[in-house]
């Protein structure tokens, strides 16, 4: 008589675990509002200025031209550490 073998599930149909994806999609968005505030500051100093000389660049004024941009870095940003949160949490539960 043979036994039967248990299936091995194959590499492919591996699933990760809850967990691991909340603190890669976290730290994705982490990276990216981070990115997108340095591509703004590049931006204003590279691009802005030497379009506008006249336009003395102080602090209030570089910070309206970056309150669209500086909202959505903020919530990319805070969406990351509550997903990487969440992700921690659900790792130790496990």
């Amino acid at each position: 008589m043979m036994s039967k073998k248990k299936r091995k599930p194959q590499p492919s149909q591996r699933t990760i675990s809850r967990g691991t994806a909340f603190i890669s999609w976290g730290i994705f968005a982490l990276i990216g509002g981070i990115s997108l505030f340095i591509f703004n500051i590049l931006f204003i100093y590279f691009a802005y200025r030497p379009a506008h000389p006249q336009v003395q660049l102080s602090l209030p004024l570089v910070l309206t031209l970056l309150s669209g941009p500086l909202i959505i870095e903020a919530l990319l940003v805070m969406v990351g550490i509550i997903a990487i949160i969440i992700g921690v949490r659900k790792n130790r539960k496990l």
